[in-house]
């Protein structure tokens, strides 16, 4: 049985830096501009008992074998019940086998998510020689 890596977000980010993460985001963007990447379908579903929204978002770079997918959403009452309303897990999958290879849990919702592209949009706006998206 293969192992599983997972991360937790303290590891992860002392695995990573925010230039190397822009630098990430912005060839994600411009695999996806010359059709190097697909973005799956994303399924979206609101849970009214519970008050939360639910949704899977994937993806494939087929010119690095990036396969993986987010599954997650936001809770509105879990705040209430001193846990973080937003609540997702990620897992990265080797595209030739299917077997996942990495897995991390998210609980500070989209702001990152956000920051990033518009971080990596601006970077090109003052660096005129840089592909643009």
């Amino acid at each position: 049985m293969p192992n599983l890596l997972f991360l937790s977000r303290k590891e992860l980010e002392s695995l990573l830096d925010l230039k190397g993460v822009i630098d990430v985001v912005k060839e994600g963007f411009i695999s996806f501009h010359r059709g190097e990447a697909v973005v799956f379908p994303v399924v979206r579903e609101f849970l009214p008992t519970y008050q939360g929204i639910f949704g899977i978002k994937s993806g494939f770079v087929k010119s690095k074998d990036y396969l993986g997918f987010k599954a997650g959403g936001y809770w509105k009452d879990n705040p209430k019940k001193g846990i973080p309303g937003h609540q997702s897990l990620v897992v990265l999958y080797s595209p030739e086998s299917g077997i996942p290879q990495a897995g991390c849990m998210e609980q500070r919702g989209s702001r990152g998510r956000t920051f990033l592209p518009q971080r990596a949009s601006r970077f090109h706006e003052r660096n005129r020689n840089s592909p643009r998206f």
